[in-house]
């Protein structure tokens, strides 16, 4: 009987692990998608660029640069922080398998 609590227990601390992993995917992909407006709306910018003088325009240009930079800066912390979790969190699952065989034969390859 105890040994079957303990394997609901294993198998709760997995499900919570997979849990977290996915949050962390997720922010992951929130990461991936804020690093790519700031591109994207500077790409554009410097395409049009012909269309106008910077130098007449750099008020306006440099607002959009500090936003920009500010963006960058978030996703390049949520990246590096979803990374670091995701990791983390396959550690602590490959140590739970070793313990566990039933939980490692469930967990996909």
């Amino acid at each position: 009987m105890e040994d079957n609590q303990e394997n609901n227990e294993s198998y709760l601390k997995a499900q919570l692990l997979l849990a977290e992993k996915r949050t962390s995917l997720a922010v992951l992909r929130t990461g991936i998608m804020i690093f790519a407006l700031p591109m994207t709306i500077l790409t554009a910018l410097i395409a049009f660029s012909q269309s106008y003088d910077v130098r007449e325009t750099f008020w306006l240009w440099l607002p959009i640069v500090i936003v920009s930079s500010g963006l960058f800066m978030l996703a390049v912390y949520l990246i590096l922080r979803a990374v670091t979790n995701i990791i983390r969190i396959d550690k602590i699952i490959k140590k739970l398998c070793v313990s566990v065989p039933e939980i490692d034969k469930l967990m996909p390859k």
